[in-house]
C-alpha cells in the first residue's frame, strides 16, 4: 500500500512540475513516467484472478463457520410455533428449548417438551437428540417431552424410532402409541394406555372417550398441575372438554358421573 502511494505521488509530481497549458499531454507523460520508472500495466486477468481466490477463501470460511454456529429456538411463558428451514413446523411447550446448525437443520437438539409435523423426506432423516434419548423420523406428527428423570414420545400420525442416547435398539411407535424411557434405561418401554390428551398444552382441548374416572383426573392433574383425586374409580367419561376454567370442568364432571373430586396444589 506504501509503494502504491509513492508511485501516485510521484505521477502526480511529474505532471504537475512539467504541466504546461496546453502544452502537455497529461496520459502520455504518466505513459513515459511509468516506463523509464519501469513500471508495467498488468493484465486485467490477474487482478480477476486474485479476486477469484480471494472469493473461495472468503466463501471456504464462512461455511466452515456454519458448523460451529447454532440457531437456538425457545420458548417462554406461552407455547411458541417455529418454521424450519426444511418446512417442518414445530410447537415448544413452556421454557422448552430447540436448537440446530443452519447447514443441517434436520439435526436437532432438544430439552422440554416439543411437538413435531416433519416435512416428508425419505433422502433425510430427522434426528431429535435429547438429554437421554434419540429419534428419527422420516416425516411425520409427534411429541417428545423429556424431564430429569425420563422422555417421552406420541405419536399422532406416522411413525418414529425411539431408543436411548448413542443406543440402536429401540421401539417402533405408530399413531395413537407412546413409550417412556426412564433415565439409565437401556430401552424405552411402550404405554399399555397412551393418554389421548397428549397434545391438550397445544390444542387447549380435551378429549374422553369412555375414559376411566382415574385416568381423566391424571390428564386433568397434568395440565392444571394440581393433584386431583376421586373415590369412586369405577366410573367413566365420555366427553370433549374445553381447557378453560379447572373449577367449571370439575363441576361438569362431579354433575355428570354424581361423584366428588377433591383438588389439591401438586406436591
Amino acid at each position: 500500500m506504501k509503494e502504491v502511494k509513492e508511485i501516485n505521488h510521484k505521477n502526480l509530481g511529474f505532471v504537475l512540475h512539467y504541466y504546461k497549458h496546453g502544452a502537455l499531454d497529461t496520459k502520455r507523460a504518466i505513459s513515459q513516467f511509468k516506463a523509464k520508472a519501469g513500471i508495467r500495466k498488468r493484465p486485467i486477468w490477474k487482478y480477476v484472478g486474485i479476486a477469484a481466490c480471494f472469493l473461495l477463501v472468503i466463501n471456504g470460511l464462512l461455511l466452515g463457520k456454519q458448523w460451529l454456529f447454532t440457531t437456538q429456538l425457545t420458548a417462554f411463558d406461552k407455547p411458541k410455533s417455529y418454521l424450519l428451514q426444511d418446512g417442518s413446523r414445530i410447537v415448544l411447550s413452556p421454557h422448552s428449548t430447540l436448537s440446530y446448525r443452519p447447514i443441517n437443520p434436520r439435526n436437532v437438539k432438544m430439552s422440554g417438551k416439543v411437538y413435531f409435523e416433519v416435512k416428508h423426506n425419505p433422502e433425510k432423516p430427522f434426528d431429535i437428540e435429547g438429554e437421554m434419548s434419540h429419534v428419527m423420523v422420516l416425516g411425520t406428527k409427534f411429541q417428545v417431552a423429556e424431564s430429569s428423570s425420563f422422555s417421552k414420545v406420541y405419536v399422532s400420525q406416522g411413525r418414529v424410532l425411539f431408543a436411548a442416547l448413542n443406543r440402536e435398539d429401540g421401539v417402533i411407535l405408530t399413531k395413537g402409541m407412546s413409550a417412556t424411557l426412564k433415565k439409565e434405561s437401556a430401552k424405552p418401554i411402550i404405554d399399555n394406555r397412551p393418554s389421548q390428551n397428549s397434545l391438550a398444552w397445544m390444542s387447549h382441548k380435551f378429549h374422553f372417550d369412555n375414559t376411566p374416572l382415574p385416568s381423566v383426573l391424571k390428564d386433568l392433574s397434568a395440565y392444571y398441575q394440581v393433584s386431583l383425586s376421586c373415590k369412586e374409580t369405577g366410573k367413566y367419561l365420555s366427553a370433549d372438554l374445553q381447557a378453560d376454567s379447572l373449577d367449571d370442568i370439575i363441576a361438569l364432571i362431579e354433575q355428570t358421573l354424581n361423584v366428588n373430586i377433591e383438588k389439591q396444589p401438586s406436591r
